[in-house]
């Protein structure tokens, strides 16, 4: 008998059981390198994802366990089901359970471009096969076997360096003690003026503009009906690029810093604990939480559901994280909102315009002189709203391969942009008419700006590295309506966001108080103070940057390409037909449209051909205007090969699209169609080939 064999050599025996408490360990330690790891490094740089969600330092630390543990418990109960069952079967059942997170790990592994070009089914069966291999020889050779048993303290030292990083259990910034002192209103006695604050989000300056840097009156009249009244500073600058970093320095009037967190302990000093409990009506603060006294708190639907929809929520992302084509578009969108990814929060009463007007429903003049802000997550991703404010994309999914640097994708992904802004204007000019009918309007002051403009939007011919070009996000808008004004001025000193809470403070007569009485430092200035000369800085991320020397000439050119791509708002139409490849198409009917011929397969999206068939119930505020799809064609296939696609609607031509090509060998065509293309009730969709 020749003796027992060790290390890879024993390759050739008989698989066996590694044994329950070593199958736990193995089972864990895997599950934590295939499922938590990611999870963390994703989360890593999302504080806020705990922050909006109301989770202290116990909460993000259970958190962190339970994404180790709970993934394999199924598996592990599973296991013990089968505890009594023959061997040969147990032993085929842990392999499979063993192989699943190594599979995922493949996937994960792998990275998005290849989900993408690999796509249906072939790369989760080599994944799976991989793992099935893999552990196999694994369990065979005690070298091997040794090792994912090696691999177990893994389980507690990466939850243990996820919270080493995370800024949640960070102690708060010093000055945190202040907050108790909010109760001390006999040392600051603001003024008897209502304040509103309207920060609007990822929205660029020259989204409003005409050829002649003035509010597109045509395309805009809300926002033009504001600039009549108010001082529009028509060179703003964002503090920063993200929003829990650009948010609270509006709120702060402080350039953000390392390590802060969008919460009241990073940021104790700001116009929530300046004005004082009794006066705030805060509506909504959908990405931070810097007001200290239960004024606001995490968003409802995300805590009455609790854990089981922050498990859901996580499981859907990690998804997004493994899926490949075409599976992918099959998963709920993530970049909606902050969670409820699965519809399970219904839309109608969690909506960004329905959440605006229950901010404007707050504003009474009975109320006297309150503060009222409202972080409006509007006209930020996902463009899913038409001008009036019907949603056009619960209808299906947002087509995810827009995000590359393709001129026709750049060029959809900015009218949708431009489409949003609409609905964003009409909310304004509802929030004046409210203002009006309640009396609140001349007494108060209101200030209307943005976190930051939209980094994501490309613009042909412009440089998108975020330093050297930040054409989009770094000038945003902001309007000042001081008490009593009633006549527009444009202002063209450099003013910053960190200028807003120093104006409103000033306004209120507390400015000086709170440096003398409490300390308070400003990084901003009232705007009554800044000069012509002004120096200003912005973040990237925490790091202060120098403004780009390009970024005049970038923002220009933006403003270019954007009133030739799309027109002004003098002519309605041109946002939808400007740019398209046949105008002389549209009103075309089918009978009268030139034919081309290709070889390929046309499909819409959802459908199993090139016809579709949609409902449009006004009642409902959806509206299935968002036409999109595909031309299978080989990869090798030139660009200027490809047949333009005419959209018809019962019979008639009203859109006409180029295709782009993806990195799967098919090609992408997406059309929004304007508001009045549909009927209230069923409508034919057609896409056909034309030249």
């Amino acid at each position: 008998m020749p003796p027992p064999s060790s290390g890879l050599g024993e390759l050739g025996t008989r698989a066996v059981s590694p044994g329950l408490w070593k199958f736990l360990l193995i089972l864990t330690s895997l599950y934590a390198l295939a499922v938590a790891q990611p999870i963390f490094q994703m989360l890593s740089a999302y504080p806020e994802f705990f922050v909006i969600r109301g989770l202290g330092p116990l909460g993000v630390v259970l958190f962190a366990f339970a994404c180790v543990l709970l993934p394999p418990l199924p598996f592990l109960l599973l296991r013990l089901a089968v505890q009594k069952l023959g061997s040969g079967f147990r032993i085929w059942v842990e392999r499979v359970f063993l192989a699943i997170p190594i599979a995922l790990f493949v996937l994960y592994a792998v990275g998005r471009e290849m989900r993408i070009l690999i796509a249906g089914w072939t790369l989760p069966v080599i994944a799976l096969a991989v793992g099935l291999v893999a552990i196999e020889i694994a369990l065979r050779a005690e070298v091997l076997k040794s090792f994912l048993l090696f691999l177990s303290p893994a389980c507690l030292i990466l939850p243990v360096l996820f919270l080493v990083d995370n800024p949640i259990l960070l102690p708060p910034a010093a000055g945190g003690d202040r907050l108790a002192a909010l109760g001390a209103r006999e040392e600051i006695s603001p003024a008897e003026i209502p304040v509103i604050l309207v920060v609007f989000d990822e929205f660029s300056l020259q989204s409003l503009l005409d050829g002649n840097q003035d509010i597109d009156r045509h395309r805009f009249p809300g926002f033009s009906s504001l600039a009549e009244i108010s001082t529009w500073y028509r060179d703003t600058l964002a503090a920063s690029q993200r929003t829990i970093s650009a948010v609270p320095a509006i709120l702060t009037g402080k350039y953000p810093e390392p390590d802060q967190l969008p919460n009241a302990g990073s940021h104790p000093d700001n116009l929530f604990s300046a004005i004082g409990p009794g006066r705030l009506r805060v509506a909504g603060e959908i990405r931070t939480r810097l007001c200290p006294v239960g004024c606001t708190s995490p968003v409802p639907e995300l805590l009455e559901q609790g854990n089981v929809l922050l498990a859901e929520d996580l499981g859907i992302a990690y998804l997004h994280l493994v899926t490949p084509q075409p599976f992918l578009k099959r998963l709920p969108a993530i970049d909606r909102d902050w969670g409820g990814f699965a519809g399970r929060i219904q839309r109608d009463s969690t909506s960004y315009h329905g959440r605006f007007e229950a901010f404007m429903s707050t504003i009474r003049s009975d109320n006297g002189a309150a503060f009222y802000f409202e972080h409006s997550h509007l006209p930020h991703r996902p463009h899913e709203y038409s001008p009036s404010g019907f949603d056009y994309l619960g209808f299906g999914p947002d087509p995810q391969e827009l995000r590359q640097e393709h001129p026709t994708a750049m060029e959809q992904n900015y009218r949708r942009y431009l489409v949003q802004v609409e609905h964003v204007d009409r909310l304004v000019a509802e929030l004046l008419a409210h203002l009006r009918e309640t009396g609140t309007l001349d007494p108060s002051l209101l200030i209307v700006t943005a976190d930051h403009g939209p980094r994501y939007l490309k613009v042909p011919g412009v440089a998108h590295d975020g330093r050297t070009s930040a054409a989009e996000w770094m000038r945003v808008p902001l309007f000042v309506k001081m008490p009593g004004q009633t006549s527009g001025v444009i202002d063209d000193r450099p003013a910053s966001s960190v200028d807003v809470a120093p104006t409103i403070l000033e306004a209120l007569g507390i400015l000086d108080q709170l440096k003398e009485k409490r300390g308070w430092g400003f990084d901003g200035l009232p705007l009554s103070q800044v000069g012509p000369d002004r120096q200003r800085a912005t973040c990237f991320g925490d790091e202060r940057i120098r403004i780009p020397q390009n970024l005049e000439a970038d923002f220009d050119a933006v403003l270019k390409w954007k009133l030739e791509t799309f027109g002004d708002g003098s002519s309605p139409e041109a946002l939808y037909q400007r740019g398209s490849p046949r105008p002389d198409l549209i009103g075309v009917p089918r009978d009268e449209l030139p034919r081309a011929e290709f070889d390929g397969e046309l499909l819409i999206d959802g459908s199993d051909d090139n016809t579709d068939r949609v409902v449009f119930e006004p009642a409902s505020g959806r509206a299935p205007l968002l036409v999109a799809g595909k031309i299978l064609h080989s990869r090798d296939e030139p660009t200027e090969e490809a047949p333009n696609i005419a959209i018809l609607v019962d019979g008639t031509t009203r859109a006409t699209a180029r295709t782009y090509p993806l990195v799967n060998g098919e090609r992408q065509f997406e059309v929004l169609l304007p508001e009045d293309a549909l009927r209230v009730g069923e409508n034919f969709i057609e896409a056909l080939p034309v030249p």
